[in-house]
């Protein structure tokens, strides 16, 4: 088998409808890669392969043997085993491996074992998704840290799209993410239930996106069925078809508490719909926007707090005209051109 430029060993999930974080953000760099290349990417799709070690090992080797360099974008739960597998696969082989880290919170599993920090030393880069978490990596004495922030490769609306008129009788706001507790669902639902009662009538409505997650069903299910009716379930969303219904909206509502949470794509989606996010000082939600121009910054689960923010907004629309061209305008940091520059260098 001839070399491939580039293998890929991460969580595809080519035969199931998954858009969560991770798989979304291995497909947008194999899609990316696989336009910039001559030849597609030889993969290896982690999904439901987890619990069936030949199949790892096997599958492993074969990208390692056949491609000159090898990704691995995978959750800490796969980091823990595929890295070391990769590295022993790479004496033999000597390729150049370079680790796309899902998530914020990968640095911490470095605290409880000395092996696997020594494993993460071996790799050509580590790409993190922002200044704070290399910092992490950098207090653990792991150098081989640079930054590639999330990306999409999204069309960004047209500014003419921007809906300019100052007074709305209603505002659409949504949430765009996975519907888990810890997102902040019912932190978002509370919200506009609050807003609405201050204000005595119904200026705020929400949709809410994404897919449920699997533990959370049951209890999501029952809160649907006592939703009022000027908040809906949505379903999920294409993400190629994610500014087209994001550019409808005037804000979204972001109140995540997630540990996991890393450089979230939503954002990505919301500076492409010139939507400002309405978000939890949370992680590195304020590494990437900027509060009172992209953003607006509330805190952890005050639905009360929220809803004065969200009032203030109504009374001063403008404030919300202005943000969503200055969303627009960051939505240029985040194209797969422009984020991917380091790693293409490393390649060629």
């Amino acid at each position: 088998m001839e070399l491939r430029r580039i293998g890929i060993i991460g969580h595809f999930c080519i035969n199931g409808n998954r858009m969560d974080g991770q798989t979304v953000k291995t497909r947008e760099i194999n899609d990316y890669l696989e336009k910039n290349f001559e030849k597609e990417t030889l993969k290896f799709d982690t999904y439901k392969n987890s619990r069936n070690p030949i199949k790892i090992v096997k599958n492993t080797y074969k990208v390692i043997k056949n491609s000159k360099n090898v990704i691995l974008i995978v959750s800490s739960r796969g980091y823990k085993i595929l890295l070391p597998i990769i590295n022993f696969f790479n004496i033999f082989y000597k390729r150049k491996i370079f680790d796309f880290v899902i998530g914020g919170n990968r640095y911490k599993i470095f605290d409880k074992s000395k092996f696997l920090k020594k494993e993460a030393k071996k790799v050509n880069k580590i790409y993190v998704e922002s200044n704070k978490i290399k910092q992490e990596y950098e207090k653990r004495d792991i150098h081989n840290v640079e930054i590639i922030p999330n990306f999409k490769n999204i069309k960004p609306i047209d500014e003419k799209e921007i809906k300019k008129n100052i007074k709305k009788e209603k505002i659409k706001l949504c949430t765009f993410s996975r519907v888990h507790l810890a997102k902040g669902i019912e932190d978002s639902i509370e919200t506009v239930k609050l807003a609405n009662t201050i204000l005595g009538k119904n200026i705020f409505e929400l949709d809410i996106y994404g897919e449920i997650d699997e533990k959370y069903k049951e209890k999501f299910d029952k809160i649907k069925d006592n939703l009022p009716n000027y908040i809906t379930y949505k379903g999920c969303v294409n993400s190629n078809n994610a500014t087209e219904i994001l550019k409808q909206y005037d804000l979204m509502l972001f109140l995540t508490y997630w540990m996991g949470e890393g450089f979230p794509g939503t954002i990505i989606d919301a500076f492409n719909s010139a939507l400002p996010v309405i978000a939890t000082d949370w992680n590195y939600n304020f590494d990437i926007l900027e509060d009172n121009r992209t953003g607006i910054k509330v805190p952890l689960k005050q639905p009360k707090e929220v809803a004065k923010k969200l009032i203030e907004l109504y009374e001063n629309q403008g404030e919300i005209v202005k943000m969503k061209y200055e969303c627009l305008k960051e939505s240029k940091k985040y194209n797969p051109k422009e984020a991917m520059k380091k790693f293409i260098v490393e390649i060629e």
